[in-house]
């Protein structure tokens, strides 16, 4: 697809098209045909990539197309299918390198009408991250006539199984002579494996490494170093991945390295190490190597602080097209603890890390998008970052998506398929809040079993409010989760030590309450503990315990601090403590005054007293008529049996 196509062919490929959005990365185009794409009257978009001068260069040629939907649900299929036609019928297309579909979810069938293409024989990278692929599409790009130039491919492979890969798998050792590439393929097959079948994975990219795809190498390592296979020799047979990868040419084996000797734990700490292996990155090529020494400037570790140098490297790294450092950027202006704050330059780095394919940078437009920050608000333009963002994994961005699609879009049923994807992504909020709407059951169907699982992989990393929701479920449980009390004190004691003034109030509501566990002691200095830290809750639980103890000097003096506080419980108990006339005198009318007051406030128990006391005639002429009158105000419409 050549810049100086004339113009009829232009419109040739652009008619397949409408009305979906095709993106071409390619070198800048002239002003003429800048104006020319701009008045066609398509969903069309052009990214182009000018130099610093934004002058034009005419002896390049077109590499990348990234086809994104932009169309509704209904029409969808529809305009993916016209527009992966097109694709394939038009000829002018042969140059193309790169396809990038990663924005687009293709079926099975549209993924082989790509592969069964003989227009795109010098392809070189395919992108099908969120496509549906099978067996039989596999084994159509191994057919294709691209699939021995193809350098790099992209599945997501969400609905493989172990068994799928072991059929290609046993397909590519039969047709081995017909590949010149079969590295490629072992790789793509242990990334979509590595999650589920770790063991199986690391023989995959073994295999790759056999047929010199080398990047397999430093895969491994990271398997070994950070992955799933941390436990299962660790570090030592990280280090000798990475060496081996570096060995290979791959340069961000280098930066691992650095990052080993400057955490000192397989190793013994060495920054001059450090040094060493970024600055071997840096000779490589590799712009990650520029990052990481511009982080040893910043913190003044093994080498003088210099930010100025700092700044040049990451500057450096970026103009070559390293999106974290252009992102880093953007954090450094926006944060201002180096310099003063400065949004406008945030946005500008923000943008160019995003165009570079940055999910980081693609949030933080989201976010300034959504608050109005420098640009003007936005919401629907800051979902469809966020969104891009959740859609290269990350997890902040899943849990933006969940929430725009929760609270903006009030789709609970897509929000929860975000909120979950965050959750196994790593992010404690998302964890959090899917386990706690799975324990409720309100907005989505309840599943204790998944609650529990979320819950507590947010409380391993130390969150309070999810050690005290573990907590909670171990303590009442259901059919699915067996009550366990002493698991559900340990969850709690946790978050205790922590100062959390909820985990105290279970454990002193639960060691009053619980026949088998009871500890009155340990329930009233937990209680006491949470009172001191201030918390409401406490007080007015630690006067009821002080009430069922008979110590009712203490008692009062717990209650009255919890209705100073406002507390309509603590209102309307004090009222049934007058009622009865135990920790004060028998004093009806004062009962009545504090029942009415609690109801002023809409507290139900308090309308409920107050019911039974005209009901009965205690302080007040019996009144029938008047109880049922505050109780049809609850909603409650049963009168009571004559």
């Amino acid at each position: 697809m050549h810049q100086f196509l004339p113009r009829d062919m232009w419109l040739e490929v652009f008619s397949f098209l409408k009305p979906t959005l095709i993106i071409s990365q390619c070198s800048p185009l002239s002003h003429e045909w800048h104006n020319l794409m701009a008045s066609i009257n398509f969903e069309l978009s052009f990214k182009m990539k000018n130099s610093e001068e934004d002058d034009y260069i005419d002896d390049e040629e077109t590499d990348e197309i990234e086809l994104c939907n932009k169309v509704g649900k209904e029409g969808r299929y529809a305009a993916l299918e016209k527009a992966i036609v097109g694709m394939c019928q038009c000829s002018a297309l042969k140059s193309v390198k790169k396809l990038n579909f990663s924005q687009v979810s293709l079926n099975d069938e549209l993924v082989r009408k790509i592969a069964q293409c003989e227009n795109f024989a010098n392809l070189q990278s395919l992108n099908l991250y969120n496509s549906e692929i099978s067996v039989a599409s596999f084994k159509a790009i191994l057919k294709s006539t691209f699939a021995n130039s193809l350098k790099k491919l992209k599945f997501e492979g969400k609905n493989m199984e172990k068994s799928n890969c072991e059929e290609i798998e046993k397909y590519l050792e039969e047709n081995s002579g017909q590949l010149s590439n079969l590295g490629v393929y072992y790789f793509e097959m242990g990334e979509i494996m590595k999650t589920t079948h770790h063991e199986y994975a690391s023989e995959l990219f073994k295999k790759a490494v056999d047929h010199k795809y080398y990047k397999a190498m430093f895969t491994i390592g990271v398997m070994y170093d950070i992955g799933p296979l941390q436990f299962q020799g660790g570090g030592e047979e990280a280090m000798e991945w990475y060496l081996k990868a570096l060995n290979n040419g791959i340069a961000k084996a280098a930066v691992n390295l650095g990052v080993v000797y400057r955490e000192g734990i397989v190793v013994k700490k060495d920054i001059s190490k450090t040094i060493e292996y970024y600055s071997m990155a840096d000779r490589m090529g590799g712009t990650t190597g520029m990052f990481y020494l511009s982080l040893l400037y910043f913190d003044g570790e093994g080498v003088e602080e210099d930010i100025n140098r700092a700044m040049k490297l990451l500057k450096k790294a970026g103009s070559l097209g390293d999106k974290d450092a252009f992102c880093r950027l953007g954090e450094i202006y926006l944060e201002g603890h180096l310099f003063e704050v400065n949004k406008e330059k945030a946005f500008y780095y923000f943008n160019k890390a995003a165009k570079l394919g940055s999910a980081k940078a693609m949030h933080h437009l989201g976010v300034m998008y959504r608050t109005g920050e420098f640009v003007e608000q936005d919401n629907e333009k800051s979902f469809r970052y966020y969104l891009k963002s959740a859609k290269l994994g990350h997890a902040s961005a899943q849990l933006c998506v969940a929430d725009c699609y929760e609270n903006d879009k009030d789709d609970m049923d897509e929000a929860f398929k975000w909120y979950l994807k965050s959750a196994l992504n790593g992010d404690t909020r998302a964890a959090l809040y899917a386990g706690a709407l799975l324990a409720n059951g309100k907005k989505v169907e309840r599943n204790l079993p998944l609650a529990l699982m979320l819950c507590d992989r947010a409380a391993r990393s130390g969150n309070v409010h999810a050690l005290c929701n573990v907590g909670r479920i171990y303590e009442f449980g259901d059919e699915t989760i067996p009550v366990d009390i002493p698991k559900a004190i340990q969850y709690y004691e946790n978050a205790a030590s922590m100062d959390s003034t909820r985990a105290m109030l279970s454990l002193g509501v639960l060691l009053s309450g619980n026949d088998i566990y009871r500890d009155m002691e340990k329930a009233k200095q937990y209680l006491l503990r949470g009172s001191e830290l201030g918390d409401l809750y406490c007080k007015f639980a630690l006067a009821e315990l002080f009430y069922l103890l008979e110590d009712y000097e203490n008692a009062l003096l717990w209650i009255n601090e919890a209705i100073e506080e406002g507390d309509l419980e603590a209102i309307c108990t004090l009222g049934k403590w007058y009622k009865e006339g135990k920790a004060v005198p028998l004093d009806y009318s004062k009962a009545i005054e504090l029942f009415e007051r609690a109801s002023l406030s809409l507290c139900d128990n308090a309308v409920e007293e107050l019911a039974e006391m005209y009901r009965n005639g205690l302080g007040v002429e019996k009144n029938e008529e008047k109880a049922n009158e505050l109780m049809q105000s609850i909603g409650c419409t049963e009168q009571a049996e004559e």
